[in-house]
């Protein structure tokens, strides 16, 4: 049986892609696995997507692991929208992602959505002028 070496690209394959979300806050949709080498990555993808923009929508849906490192970028990602007055709203994150960002506490800058519809509807609404939460998410603001 061959196990995965962590060193080796190949363990730790990801694909981040600028999704369109038809109107409002730009979506950026990740996949697969997010080590500690795909942070500046994730980083740079973050900054360049949230060009101009207050709020984004991070649609997590198809990661199936992300280490301490991307998930800073996400969180210093979450401070920049909430300093800028938006949110950086996660979404579908899968339940082992969802809980590294619950033990991370990244529920202070990032909202967290089941749906990237539920994400999306918040970030509009902030981009909108409007403030609450959509139903469904979990975090603050």
């Amino acid at each position: 049986m061959s196990r995965l070496d962590p060193d080796s690209a190949a363990s730790w394959r990801h694909v981040i892609a600028a999704a369109d979300s038809g109107t409002g806050a730009p979506v950026l949709a990740l996949a697969g696995r997010f080590g500690f080498a795909a942070a500046a990555e994730l980083a740079t993808a973050i900054e360049r997507t949230l060009h101009g923009q207050r709020s984004l929508v991070l649609d997590l849906a198809a990661v199936e692991y992300i280490s301490s490192a991307p998930l800073a970028a996400i969180v210093e990602a979450g401070d920049r929208c909430t300093t800028a007055g938006g949110v950086l709203a996660v979404a579908a994150a899968s339940d082992p992602v969802r809980l590294a960002l619950e033990f991370i506490d990244a529920s202070r800058v990032v909202a967290i959505h089941p749906t990237r519809e539920a994400a999306l509807a918040a970030a509009n609404a902030l981009n909108g002028t409007q403030s609450r939460r959509s139903p469904g998410s979990t975090g603050r603001r």
